[in-house]
């Protein structure tokens, strides 16, 4: 390894372990597998791969997943640092670990396969690459601090949508794109999966995407996560309750914020840089760090400045009067409005499947609370507005969020029957048969004399604890019927049915 390489390396290695993040495994002494170099970990069966040739010539790189009979469970701190000569490189599904700038400044790599088995990207991990386009396995739970910033043709992001950590700075000219391949727009207006439950350190830093979402579920946005970066718009949801130090800080095309009512925390210096002339700040905020709205910098070697004119909007004898007083800002005492809930659909109609689930399209500038009318048809999360379902029939769920709230109708129709047999017996009679269905009220079957039933020639309704069963008389001898069932669940004070099965034709009834 060159010395320069080698002492970047584990200068990079000291920082993070100094910053209380040591995510590399305790290691042994260095061995060597021609052009790798490599350090058996502490259990013994394991190996980190610590170093490569430089030098060597290899350009489309497959790491071997066993060396010297010991899985490669790590790729090092610093091991392919610099290696220009990579263009594509497939990681083995043995290993876990991707250790801070393992593949740093490796600037013509433009393809990297990540297995599903890693769980951890360190900082700067492929920082200063060629990278294309990227998918991050699900199980990924840690993604250091710039771990893919400077990779100027970086095309497209696939985040999983099981992934609940958000913790990498996005690369600028990045399209992200969430596991059900719904592509959306490139970085100038970036969507972040509903599943991320915090946006970190750094997250987004000097990013030039111009606008942003926080999704429902984030509760923190971290210290300096959107840091520098060229935001003109951002949604906060209602579900954030603290804003970190520095979180927007020097986001100086941010036109304006709307801090939402779930707010009680926001950090120092959260907003300076921002020329917003002014903010309103809701009752619900407790703390407000110092400078955190209306300073900039104006250049040179003095230091903030108070932004002409700003003012803050709020409540009186709230934290953002005091504020206001305590950084000399005009105050604008404003009575504080009721929240509003916007529900683009206030009703949902789907067929019963095991363990289905869905999301209900809800914001409020408000922390909005979902509850379920029937926890045996549909049970939705309280938080998040995630419905699951769980039986036939009909449930409101009700959404609050301060004084306002809207009701939506989510209505499980039974699953579809199936016409098992249809026999003819002497008589003039008919027996329909089908499979029970557990979860049903009862069953309706028709017969007709006409495929498309446009006229039904019996119609019955058949009670759950009847057989599966039921037996037509008196119908026209040496004529075929068509036949069809449906299960049905009584819901309080309505029915809701299932679709139709398929039609299944008799043969000719007998005398």
């Amino acid at each position: 390894m060159k010395k320069g390489k080698k002492l970047l390396a584990l200068l990079l290695a000291l920082a993070v372990m100094m910053a209380g993040a040591p995510y590399g495994m305790e290691v042994q002494a260095e061995e060597y597998f021609g052009d790798y170099e490599y350090e058996v970990n502490a259990d013994g069966k394991s190996v980190t791969i610590t170093d490569y040739n430089a030098g060597a010539s290899t350009s489309d790189l497959v790491i071997p997943p066993v060396i010297d009979g010991k899985n490669v469970t790590a790729i090092g701190h610093g091991a392919f640092i610099g290696c220009e000569n990579l263009t594509e490189v497939k990681i083995p599904q043995t290993v876990t670990n991707i250790e801070d700038v393992a593949f740093m400044d490796c600037s013509n790599l433009k393809t990297v396969t990540i297995p599903d088995s890693v769980t951890s990207i360190g900082q700067g991990a492929f920082e200063s690459c060629g990278i294309i386009s990227l998918t991050i396995p699900a199980n990924v739970s840690h993604i250091g601090p710039g771990a893919f910033s400077r990779n100027k043709a970086m095309e497209s992001i696939t985040v999983s949508s099981k992934n609940k950590v958000y913790d990498s700075r996005n690369n600028c000219n990045a399209v992200v794109e969430t596991a059900t391949n719904t592509l959306v727009e490139s970085c100038k207006k970036t969507v972040i999966p509903n599943t991320v439950v915090t946006i970190g350190y750094l997250a987004f830093y000097g990013c030039s995407m111009s606008e942003v979402t926080i999704p429902a579920g984030v509760k923190n946005i971290a210290d300096s996560a959107f840091y520098g970066g060229l935001l003109k718009r951002v949604t906060i949801s209602g579900s954030v309750t603290d804003i970190g130090t520095r979180a927007f800080c020097y986001c100086e095309n941010l036109e304006n914020v709307t801090i939402p009512n779930s707010v009680k925390s926001i950090g120092e210096f959260a907003f300076v840089g921002c020329r917003f002339k002014s903010v309103t700040i809701p009752n619900s905020v407790t703390k407000i760090g110092m400078k955190a709205f209306g300073f900039y910098h104006p250049g040179g070697e003095e230091g903030l400045a108070k932004i002409p004119g700003f003012c803050i909007c709020g409540g009186t004898g709230t934290a953002a009067e005091k504020y206001a007083k305590d950084h000399a800002f005009a105050f604008k005492a404003i009575a504080q409005q009721n929240s509003t809930i916007t529900c683009k659909k206030k009703s949902y109609e789907l067929t019963y499947s095991k363990g289905k689930s869905f999301q209900i399209n809800a914001s409020s500038s408000d922390k909005m609370t979902f509850t379920s009318s029937d926890n045996k048809v549909a049970v939705v999360d309280k938080s998040t507005g995630k419905v699951t379902v769980k039986g036939y029939g009909i449930a409101v769920v009700t959404i609050k969020a301060g004084t306002e709230s809207v009701k939506v109708k989510v209505k499980v129709n039974p699953k579809k029957l199936t016409v098992k047999s249809a026999k003819t017996l002497k008589g003039r009679k008919l027996t329909v048969k089908w499979p029970k269905d557990k979860m049903a009220t009862g069953y309706q079957v028709q017969v007709s004399l006409t495929k498309n039933f446009k006229k039904v020639a019996k119609n019955q309704k058949v009670a759950k604890n009847a057989k599966d069963a039921y037996t037509f008389t008196k119908l026209k001898a040496g004529k075929k019927y068509y036949v069809r069932a449906r299960s049905y669940k009584k819901s309080k004070a309505v029915t809701v049915y299932g679709a139709w099965s398929k039609v299944k034709v008799s043969g000719k009834v007998k005398k």
